[in-house]
């Protein structure tokens, strides 16, 4: 259940506020939005791996194990795009806040 309202979140999240440029990369009008997808993708690795498993496949504990630290890769990719957002927006000196907010959120 928790899994899919991860998903339902993330649809939402991508349907509304963030979308992919030409090359692929994700993008938005808003860094919150982008910091938001990220944590989303954070939470999976709450989540226990056999919620990543493909019932269709027949996967093994290493394969959702392996689908699992894919899916919480992915946010990854929007931390780096709100930093990236951020940097040309105020400059690198005000990114301090949302360094901190991500790995707070990460848990280091």
């Amino acid at each position: 259940v928790a899994f899919e309202h991860l998903a339902l979140a993330l649809d939402g999240l991508l349907e509304s506020l963030v979308e992919k440029d030409d090359a692929g990369n994700i993008t938005s009008s808003f860094a919150c939005a982008l910091k938001l997808l990220g944590d989303l993708y954070s939470f999976g690795a709450h989540l226990p791996p056999d919620v990543f498993i493909d019932e269709n496949a027949h996967d093994d504990v290493e394969t959702s194990v392996r689908s699992q630290i894919a899916f919480v890769a992915k946010g990854e990719e929007a931390y780096s795009a709100a930093e990236s957002m951020q940097e040309k927006e105020q400059g690198d000196g005000d990114l301090d806040g949302l360094r901190v907010a991500a790995v707070c959120d990460l848990g280091a």
